[in-house]
């Protein structure tokens, strides 16, 4: 993924539960620390019409260059490093019922994009 990578799609089997979302993701590190508010949270999730795809934003005051939180915090990736995304086992589906297990998701980060569209 890049550097200034600005959304993720996580895709679920059954409609989900909302107001859920930034309680039960986690960013963690090369180390298994957490990433602090990597991502932008918002009160009205980005979810489809069927609560099965959520579309989660990447903090952009983080990842574009010469704004305040970029230059205070950082960008919440880092190029060379790798990452986990977690989903916690007790996020519920729209019918009350928990995931039967966490999901994790490793990835590792690549140079930004800076290519124009």
């Amino acid at each position: 993924m890049p550097e200034n990578l600005l959304k993720l799609y996580l895709h679920f089997s059954a409609p989900m539960s909302k107001g859920e979302a930034f309680k039960r993701l986690h960013l963690l590190d090369e180390s298994g620390a957490e990433v602090s508010l990597p991502f932008l949270e918002i009160a009205e999730e980005l979810w489809d019409r069927e609560f099965k795809r959520l579309t989660i934003l990447f903090d952009p005051g983080r990842i574009k260059r010469d704004l305040v939180p970029n230059k205070e915090v950082g960008p919440p990736l880092r190029a060379g490093k790798k990452y986990t995304l977690v989903i916690d086992a007790d996020w519920k589906d729209a019918k009350g019922v928990p995931l039967k297990a966490p999901h994790r998701k490793q990835f590792e980060v690549g140079p930004a994009d800076r290519t124009p569209l």
